[in-house]
């Protein structure tokens, strides 16, 4: 009877450690050691190029930069120019052009944008920095924006792994 009760707990317990050890084989270990490594040090420039891929089509494309450019953020990024000057006069004169000097800038850069579709790489840049961080580093970033939904898969592992645990003892049962 207590095998029974316990073979549910058994598999959640196979099935959460399943899960840690997985997540863990993605980082570890960082050099091999009998020919086994962690898959993103193993495959650290194919998947940094993927990376770099997917951000630039996806997320930082020059559609989204120039969708980003907002009137109210260049002219916080002039103001502080503006204000460096020494002759009151032009800082005057340049106060009361800020609105069309926006204006004027944030087409300029939209076409500049719109002209030059690889003049900012994203795939390139992305993929440099992910190559150029140490892994110990990587593993705390992806830790960090990942930690929940890491978890969830463990404990995902756990609750599968018991339910399956039932099932057997549902099945066996029903056969003896």
């Amino acid at each position: 009877m207590w095998v029974k009760i316990l073979i549910p707990f058994i598999g959640a317990f196979i099935g959460w450690l399943t899960n840690v050890i997985a997540i863990k084989l993605l980082f570890h270990p960082y050099k091999p050691i009998l020919g086994i490594q962690g898959v993103l040090p193993k495959y650290r420039k194919e998947a940094a190029e993927r990376l770099g891929a997917v951000v630039k089509e996806h997320f930082i494309n020059n559609e989204s930069l120039i969708n980003s450019l907002r009137e109210e953020d260049i002219k916080k990024a002039i103001t502080p120019v503006i204000k460096k000057l020494k002759n009151p006069v032009i800082i005057e004169v340049l106060k009361n052009l800020l609105n069309p000097l926006t204006i004027v800038l944030k087409d300029y850069l939209s076409k500049a944008l719109k002209e030059t579709p690889n003049i900012i790489q994203v795939d390139r840049i992305v993929s440099d920095k992910v190559k150029s961080f140490d892994f110990k580093e990587l593993e705390k970033v992806v830790y960090q924006a990942s930690g929940p939904e890491l978890r969830f898969i463990q404990l995902s592992g756990a609750v599968l792994g018991f339910i399956i645990g039932g099932v057997q003892v549902i099945i066996t049962t029903a056969l003896l």
